[in-house]
């Protein structure tokens, strides 16, 4: 016979209530999910902490991927609540974030700044100096931008003025503050230029204003300063193209009155040769993106580009003088400035790398008998009256020679010879 049916019954009961009548307290599990990292309130606190609404300085802040802050702000924030945090009177002081640059930028006032320069075809190095210098104004006053007032800062700008330059507070002079100041409030908040005059903010030119236009290196100190920059570069560096390419620099300033910044971003493959006379593609300074000249290469120049061709097998792109930052230029340059007693900086001292550019002004003009058009045009100026100005006047040796021509005394004919 087969198993009782009671026995079979019994089994299945018992298998029946193991899988369905198991208590549902013990069958139900708690679903665990991971806790929220960024809620409505914390994302409303960090904005008003940082005086940014920026998804990066947000998601560094927070600890949190950019996503997130986008899905909250999205979500659960209005762009309402947002605005009236940043706009906030009572919230509008400098936050730690904000005194550095990347944070300054980031504030509504400032953003808008610096937008309208760029509207306005201001170039980008002068956009970040203007920035600059405003943040160091508002550092200095301890002023939120959108609290700043036109009367602190003439107030501070004339005060600085008078200052000895050992005294004058980090990063605002009043030559560059005063330009910095008129823009500001010409362009956010529509200011005339004549309510800024008449708090003392003018757009005059100051008494330096082309003050330096007769400095410059004579060969003496030329050769003096070569020989110094060969001891420094020799002992600072050990590649032969480093050293050459270091020793080439000043030559290549003085011959074609090249700035620094565009002399290290000439290129390899923007020279051009016809014949014994090379030619090379410089863009310099000024509105987009510069301005393109083409200056000339020969003689000893010509053979100091050679040379560091020569030593990079001759690659057909890339930067002339590979390697070499402008910083660092200006470190070595005043090293060997300092090797041979000339003052850099300050008001009497030249400029560490500018001075070439002065140096070709004024020896290119003697060389020309002061023909300003041919030196406007080899050296790269668009204006004559801005080389006058600026870079050379007419020499009192020049004056005096002059001056007897006309009264009739006889003179020795003199040329004066452009080489470094």
């Amino acid at each position: 016979m087969g198993t009782p049916m009671s026995e079979s019954l019994d089994n299945q009961i018992i298998v029946d209530t193991t899988e369905v009548f198991f208590p549902y307290r013990e069958l139900s599990v708690k679903k665990v999910g991971r806790k929220r990292l960024l809620n409505r309130e914390k994302y409303l606190e960090a904005v008003k902490k940082l005086g940014t609404d920026s998804p990066n300085v947000l998601s560094e802040y927070l600890g949190v991927s950019r996503t997130t802050i986008w899905r909250v702000r999205k979500n659960e924030v209005s762009d309402i609540e947002v605005e009236q945090i940043l706009s906030d009177v009572t919230n509008l002081e400098l936050k730690p974030y904000q005194m550095s640059y990347k944070g300054f930028l980031h504030i509504p006032i400032v953003k808008l700044f610096h937008e309208l320069n760029v509207r306005n075809e201001v170039s980008g190095k002068v956009i970040r100096r203007r920035i600059g210098t405003l943040l160091n104004i508002c550092k200095y006053l301890n002023v939120h931008p959108r609290r700043l007032k036109p009367e602190q800062c003439a107030n501070l700008l004339l005060k600085v003025k008078n200052m000895p330059l050992k005294e004058r507070p980090h990063g605002i002079s009043w030559s560059t503050g005063r330009g910095v100041v008129r823009s500001f409030f010409e362009l956010i908040y529509g200011i005339s230029g004549q309510k800024l005059t008449a708090l003392g903010i003018h757009g005059k030119l100051t008494n330096g204003s082309g003050s330096k236009a007769r400095q410059r290196l004579i060969i003496k100190q030329r050769h003096e300063f070569f020989n110094a920059l060969e001891e420094v570069v020799e002992k600072r560096f050990k590649e032969k193209v480093i050293i050459a390419s270091y020793l080439a620099l000043p030559k290549f300033m003085f011959y074609t009155a090249t700035r620094i910044t565009a002399s290290l971003n000439a290129r390899i493959e923007d020279i051009v040769m016809r014949g014994e006379i090379w030619f090379i593609k410089i863009v310099d300074k000024g509105r987009n993106g510069g301005i393109t000249w083409y200056k000339i290469l020969l003689g000893e120049l010509k053979d100091e580009i050679e040379k560091i061709l020569e030593l990079r097998e001759y690659p057909p792109s890339g930067f002339l003088f590979e390697g070499l930052r402008e910083n660092m230029v200006r470190i070595v340059f005043r090293e060997a400035y300092e090797k041979i007693g000339i003052k850099v900086g300050g008001e009497n001292g030249i400029d560490v790398t500018h001075i070439w550019r002065h140096t070709f002004a004024q020896d290119m003009l003697e060389a020309t008998n002061y023909n300003y058009e041919i030196v406007a045009s080899i050296g790269g100026w668009k204006s004559t009256q801005t080389l006058k100005k600026h870079y050379g006047e007419i020499g009192d040796i020049q004056r005096i020679r002059a001056l007897k021509k006309a009264m009739g005394e006889k003179m020795e004919e003199t040329n004066h010879e452009f080489k470094f």
